[in-house]
């Protein structure tokens, strides 16, 4: 999945899941992993994110890191993208719990702030069972 338009993500997702009638998270596992922007602390719209989290957990998806963490989406304990005006947790990694075996998230100074590494995202760490 992957959009070039100027569509907010989360809008632009719910119409492609719409669009393909929910068929290829219902009929296969899939990981779904990325900068969703799904954080209290942006603008994007809460009926959005809790309708889209919403599906995925009808089709038995979770946010894998809420899953392993214990806490749920909005109260995060680690932030995924670091900038001037904040810190969020925007990043998700969404899969059936039974297919991730470990998963943990990256360390902002070895991978946010190190001057070869021109993110500012950490990368979501995790192993699937295949």
């Amino acid at each position: 999945m992957f959009f070039y338009h100027d569509e907010p993500y989360l809008p632009r997702t719910l119409k492609y899941l719409r669009t393909f009638k929910y068929n290829f998270i219902s009929s296969n596992n899939i990981v779904m992993c990325g900068d969703f922007n799904i954080d209290v602390g942006n603008d994007s719209n809460e009926k959005d994110k809790d309708m889209f989290v919403r599906i995925l957990r009808n089709y038995g998806y979770e946010s894998i890191y809420h899953h392993f963490k214990k806490e749920k989406i909005g109260e995060e304990s680690i932030d995924t993208f670091h900038r001037y005006d904040g810190n969020f947790h925007i990043d998700y990694l969404f899969a059936k719990p039974e297919l991730i075996t470990s998963f943990d998230v990256g360390s902002r100074i070895e991978y946010a702030n190190n001057e070869d590494n021109h993110s500012d995202h950490v990368p979501l760490i995790f192993e699937i069972d295949i």
